[in-house]
């Protein structure tokens, strides 16, 4: 039986070519097997490459009756795959090494895609290194599709560091809302330290594209603008934003939905708008209602839930068309509660 065995496996790889083709069947059968299919895909792909190198070696046995040719040519096609499968790995390992200044903590970003910024470094061995400045931001005109998605990170100092410390945000995007183009960024965040210099930088970026003096090479896939049967309204619910372009100040909108962002204060633009009956700005940041909320005169519905709110500013009584709240999980008690419900008896404050 050993024999046997013996004289199978002597025949599965009695030359170069067949030495490789086993070897990468086994490798593709551990990929598909021992990850429980995860890498099936890169599993089967190595097994085909391992069945065409047993086809190569037969098309040779076939061509090459000549024993001296036919290792000649074992030879030259075994290196042949032996510098595309090195190459194949080292491109598969190409990545980006981002490279922070020494001790820096708070928000870094990488902004893409503004035509006439510097392109990134170009990629040397399969690497590609970023130095992010001291003030955390890069603007460049190149594309995020145009370098690799894999990242190491690193400091100045080279000294170590800990992954469990830096949050990367690979795809947030900003609308310009008054055109048709967005902002897309590499957002990471170093430590607890919450900033937004980055985001800030973005909008920024936005006002001057709004008023054509920038150029993004990103284009929104669906406008913020939407329609219901009340008329037009904004929507930028989940975006992680802080801030807003100024070209909201002159939407026609009926309604602003702001839910589950990051924004510490009513922006100043959605203040702006006339229009505006309906304000949902839910789950942010937002310490207090400032008292320019009352340029909102035909506000009707306020849903300010999930916040840091502890008071509400007696010049909400200036609203006269207000009818409903939505203050759930504030840090707002039952007597500031009461105390409102006196000064505005009319409206429906639900939690």
């Amino acid at each position: 039986m050993f024999a046997i065995f013996r004289q199978t496996l002597k025949r599965i790889i009695n030359s170069p070519l067949k030495v490789f083709g086993f070897i990468t069947i086994l490798l593709g059968l551990a990929a598909a097997i021992l990850t429980l299919g995860y890498l099936l895909v890169l599993g089967l792909i190595f097994i085909g490459v391992g069945l065409v190198l047993y086809l190569i070696d037969f098309l040779l046995k076939t061509l090459f009756k000549d024993n001296r040719k036919f290792w000649k040519a074992q030879v030259i096609v075994s290196i042949a795959y032996l510098l595309f499968a090195s190459w194949t790995y080292l491109e598969w390992q190409e990545h980006n090494e981002i490279i922070f200044p020494k001790n820096f903590k708070g928000q870094a970003g990488i902004i893409f895609g503004i035509k006439g910024y510097p392109p990134l470094p170009p990629t040397k061995f399969w690497k590609k290194r970023i130095e992010i400045p001291s003030d955390g931001i890069i603007i460049t005109s190149t594309k995020a599709e145009e370098i690799p998605n894999s990242i190491q990170f690193y400091f100045k100092d080279n000294h170590s560091v800990n992954y469990n410390n830096i949050f990367w945000d690979a795809n947030f995007e900003y609308d310009c809302i008054a055109t048709e183009y967005k902002i897309k960024a590499w957002l990471f965040t170093i430590g607890k330290i919450e900033t937004s210099q980055v985001k800030n930088k973005i909008t920024e970026l936005s006002n001057l594209i709004n008023d054509h003096k920038a150029q993004s090479f990103y284009k929104s896939e669906q406008t913020p603008i939407w329609q219901d049967n009340t008329g037009n309204y904004l929507w930028l619910q989940d975006r992680a934003i802080t801030s807003l372009p100024n070209a909201v100040s002159n939407l026609k909108i009926y309604k602003a939905v702001l839910t589950d962002n990051d924004f510490t204060k009513i922006p100043k633009q959605i203040l702006d708008i006339d229009s505006l009956k309906v304000l949902y700005i839910g789950n942010n940041q937002l310490t207090e209602v400032q008292e320019a909320i009352t340029n909102l005169k035909g506000l009707e519905v306020l849903g300010i839930n999930g916040n840091k709110i502890k008071t509400l500013p007696d010049t909400l009584k200036s609203l006269k068309h207000l009818e409903t709240i939505y203050l759930g999980n504030n840090p707002i008690d039952t007597t500031e509660i009461n105390r409102f419900k006196k000064l505005m008896p009319n409206v429906e404050i639900r939690q």
